[in-house]
């Protein structure tokens, strides 16, 4: 049986697997989505250049070995050709029982895996590219978007952990399979993404890695609407609600996430001034053509062995393909998790600050409502309660936990938790990684 340690985390809603082993996989899953239109991991547009990269030091892949040298595709649907594609990279520090971290910009949604003896579900998306993740936030590479070079990033997770950047659902950025091929339910995305794990860990450079603790993590979207400005707006806000809830109840997914687009529509128009969904600080468009501008360098493409594989950022088929499975929750998942009989599982759920999307008070709310046996003393005002969490005598956030339950508000960020507050960020991996408390 294999033992786990679970961090689920939202706000970029960020969810992460710790487990002692990686053969078996056992999964629960949780959270809502948002309108297709916002599908997919989104970077900030910055008005000025970015200092920070200007003066990181240059990276030549030329003059380097290749740091891409092991990736490539798993073959996952033999039936429509699926290739889902990963790259592995080794952690810096040298250590080859260092924790391995699987990273998944699931651009929707949370996932949460216990391994076990049946099946691995790793929901994401539906359709986002990991690369984001390993150019954008955490790998030991980022993109300067003035000169679309390499530069080091010095808050690379890869630091401490070995790391595996996964595009799944097939579809997303370099995975591809053929048009009938695309998943419909959360049940294929989980056998795909076993079976990717099954074969991956049989692959003579990754076999060593098969004791390592596994960490799984996924980059989502999801948000809930803030306070509104005068009552005629909240009696039509919550006139989309009662619709959402009345399709949910009826298993009509399809139209309760059309309702919903329609309420993001209205709330933004009519409630926000048009601020940045990703970060309320702004109110410019998202963007983040370099990182793809860059991964589809000849150069590059050679290197991370995609030559004349097509990449898709964020993926329009796969969303189609999973629409009608957003609205469905799955809450007790987590309070499974929670509750696992097998072994304590912690779990781990974060905010950005700045976030809209996943704003830590819709957050709390759904957090709140959980049952688990310690739903009693997480709610209750005379228990721990929240506190703030210093790095170097700095308050960096917010911290509320109850034994195996823990949530976090990250300050000063959005839902880019990383690309905004990457040392801060880091430390909480490595604090959640290395089995402190915060």
């Amino acid at each position: 049986m294999l033992k786990a340690q679970l961090c689920l985390l939202i706000g970029v809603l960020l969810v992460l697997v710790a487990c002692l082993s990686s053969t078996q996989a056992k999964s629960f899953f949780e959270l809502s989505r948002i309108s297709k239109r916002q599908a997919g991991p989104a970077t900030r547009k910055n008005p000025t250049p970015n200092k920070t990269l200007q003066n990181a030091p240059r990276v030549n892949l030329k003059e380097i070995d290749n740091p891409f040298k092991y990736s490539g595709f798993i073959e996952v649907n033999s039936t429509y050709g699926g290739q889902m594609y990963y790259v592995f990279m080794e952690a810096l520090n040298g250590d080859e029982n260092a924790p391995l971290i699987i990273w998944k910009v699931a651009s929707v949604s949370a996932c949460c895996c216990l391994f076990s003896n049946d099946d691995i579900r790793f929901q994401g998306g539906p359709g986002s590219s990991s690369m984001f993740g390993l150019f954008v936030e955490n790998g030991p590479y980022l993109v300067d978007p003035s000169t679309l070079e390499l530069v080091k990033n010095k808050y690379t997770w890869l630091e401490d952990h070995h790391m595996i950047w996964i595009d799944n659902p097939i579809g997303a950025g370099f995975s591809h399979v053929k048009a009938n091929g695309y998943v419909h339910s959360e049940e294929r995305v989980a056998m795909e993404l076993h079976i990717f794990l099954s074969k991956f860990f049989q692959l003579s450079f990754a076999s060593k890695y098969k004791k390592n603790p596994l960490y799984l993590f996924g980059e989502s979207y999801a948000g809930k609407y803030v306070g509104l400005l005068d009552d005629k707006q909240r009696r039509k806000t919550l006139e989309y609600q009662n619709q959402i809830v009345s399709f949910i109840q009826a298993g009509r997914y399809s139209q309760a996430m059309d309702v919903y687009n329609n309420m993001t529509d209205y709330v933004i128009t009519n409630c926000t001034g048009g601020f940045n969904q990703f970060d309320i600080r702004n109110y410019f468009d998202n963007e983040n053509d370099a990182y793809i501008k860059n991964v589809e360098l000849p150069h590059v493409k050679q290197m991370m062995h995609t030559f004349g594989v097509k990449y898709y950022d964020s993926s329009q088929d796969v969303w189609n393909a999973l629409y009608a499975d957003i609205c469905q929750s799955a809450r007790y998942q987590i309070e499974a998790l929670l509750d696992c009989p097998i072994q304590k599982i912690r779990v781990l759920l974060y905010n950005g600050q700045y976030d809209w999307l996943i704003n830590y008070m819709g957050a709390a709310k759904w957090i709140d409502g959980m049952e688990w046996h310690g739903s009693k003393e997480y709610l209750n005002d005379e228990g721990p309660g929240r506190k703030p969490w210093k790095i170097d005598h700095q308050v960096v956030g917010y911290v509320h936990q109850f034994d195996n339950l823990i949530q976090l508000v990250v300050n000063g960020a959005g839902h880019l938790s990383p690309m905004d507050q990457p040392k801060n960020v880091l430390e909480m991996v490595k604090i959640f990684t290395s089995g402190r408390d915060f």
